[in-house]
């Protein structure tokens, strides 16, 4: 493939075009930390580095003559870059990087490409990637979110249909994720937001967790004197519980709070045509202006965000309510709003019933257990829609048509 992008640059009048074939996470062929103003990537995804995934010697060799012109280029950066790559020479090459937890597990690659993106760019520096749409919203990826959130701003998210990839053969929801890198200065300001949030939660709570864990050690001694060790035992898991939930809440608290104090507004778009169909033929495409947008748009994404730039009005994430006609395509949300990325996750609902009148799903319906096998019977499942409003539709299905 690289060989072919480099003729095809070449046919363009372009053969000086730095194209490279070689593993991504390593600094080799002058790619190295802080060197680009703008990173583009759509990332491979769905697959993971293993910790038998290692950085070897030949993965990084480049020719003499490469090698020269590189250090006449970038100097002591491309030399500081090539030895950090050379001492992991055999290790993991998970342990080059901070996200994963340990370097015996292994770790999803687009979670890798989000630091290795973010670690390539200068201060200030762009970045636009294609990530499932799991590491927007998934609670498991809500350390992911935090550490790019510690280190840039989020500019834009637009969410892509269900059928943008399918016939590439992915069938994961994807969205675009645009960030700036903080520059020197806004890295300052925010972890100095960010340890100030926290010294004052830690105030708040530091007398109430010091008692609560006297009187529960208290306890633990005089069940160690008593010699019951089932009370003890019990204690200490107490105990145990106590901390780890007054550390989770302190963390929530000073997270909300440095948001709260570091706020910006982020552009959201919810896309539904993005130029390609589940068939891989040519769509109609609302993301830029063209000859093949859909009627009903009025503006296009990049339309909005420019717009949005400009500080043009956008509705807010709080006037998108479900229930209440068609939801805004473009809007905003604040970042302290932003515990998910994901621009469906924004929206009210306009629920018609009282807190007294509604109950749990799991009150109101009978459980059942049956058995399903070729030769089992059935009997028609009956799926019910439940409308905002309060009404409902049944509707039958019988075996014959499934």
């Amino acid at each position: 493939m690289a060989r072919t992008s480099k003729m095809n640059m070449i046919m363009h009048g372009d053969g000086h075009g730095g194209v490279h074939h070689h593993d991504g996470f390593l600094n080799v062929d002058g790619t190295f930390e802080g060197r680009f103003d703008i990173v583009l990537t759509n990332p491979p995804f769905g697959a993971n580095v293993e910790p038998s995934d290692k950085v070897l010697g030949s993965d990084i060799e480049v020719t003499d003559a490469d090698e020269r012109r590189y250090v006449r280029e970038f100097g002591e950066s491309h030399k500081e870059a090539k030895a950090r790559v050379k001492a992991a020479i055999n290790r993991p090459i998970a342990s080059l990087f901070d996200l994963p937890k340990s370097d015996k597990s292994k770790i999803k690659t687009e979670i890798l490409f989000i630091e290795r993106c973010l670690d390539l760019l200068k201060l200030g520096g762009r970045m636009g990637i294609v990530l499932p749409e799991g590491v927007y919203n998934n609670p498991s990826s809500a350390y992911v979110r935090q550490f790019v959130e510690d280190r840039a701003y989020i500019k834009a998210v637009v969410s892509l249909p269900e059928e943008t990839f399918v016939s590439s053969g992915t069938t994961v929801k994807a969205s675009l994720l645009f960030l700036q890198k903080y520059n020197d200065t806004e890295k300052k300001q925010f972890d100095q937001t960010n340890a100030t949030a926290k010294a004052e939660v830690e105030a708040i709570y530091t007398d109430e967790i010091a008692k609560e864990t006297q009187r529960l050690e208290d306890a633990i001694i005089k069940a160690k004197e008593n010699k019951d060790a089932e009370s003890r035992k019990a204690l200490q898991k107490k105990l145990k519980d106590y901390l780890k939930q007054m550390e989770d809440k302190k963390t929530a608290e000073s997270r909300q709070l440095l948001k709260e104090r570091f706020d910006y507004p982020v552009f959201m778009y919810e896309a539904e045509k993005v130029g390609m169909s589940a068939t891989g033929d040519e769509d109609q495409n609302e993301l830029y202006p063209n000859s093949n947008q859909p009627e009903e748009i009025e503006k296009t994404c990049l339309e909005h965000y420019k717009s949005f730039l400009k500080d043009e009005k956008l509705p807010s994430s709080i006037n998108r309510i479900l229930g209440k006609g068609k939801l805004h395509f473009a809007f905003y949300s604040s970042f302290s709003d932003c515990n998910r990325w994901d621009p469906i996750s924004f929206c009210q609902m306009d629920w018609k019933w009282s807190e007294k009148e509604m109950q749990h799903i799991g009150d109101v319906l009978d459980k059942r257990q049956e058995p399903i096998g070729k030769e089992f019977n059935f009997p028609d499942l009956q799926p019910v829609t439940i409308h905002f409003d309060g009404s409902m539709e049944k509707e039958c299905y019988p075996r014959s048509n499934l």
